[in-house]
């Protein structure tokens, strides 16, 4: 969980040096993984209730 603890671990991973990062699945196939691709983006707010990682303040998220 993340610290507004509305985020769930498969949409929003935290890493100690690279910061926050949300999960999204391609339409493209990985045969390394046989699954499918997965891009990491690295986001400031909490995409569920709009808080600020590390900073508590909220932001409009509709």
């Amino acid at each position: 969980m993340t610290e507004c603890g509305t985020c769930l671990d498969d949409i929003v991973i935290v890493d100690d040096l690279l910061g926050y990062h949300l999960i999204i699945e391609t339409s493209e196939w990985d045969n390394y993984s046989d699954g499918l691709k997965k891009v990491y983006l690295p986001i400031n707010y909490c995409p569920m209730c709009g808080i600020r990682f590390s900073q508590g303040e909220k932001i409009d998220v509709n």
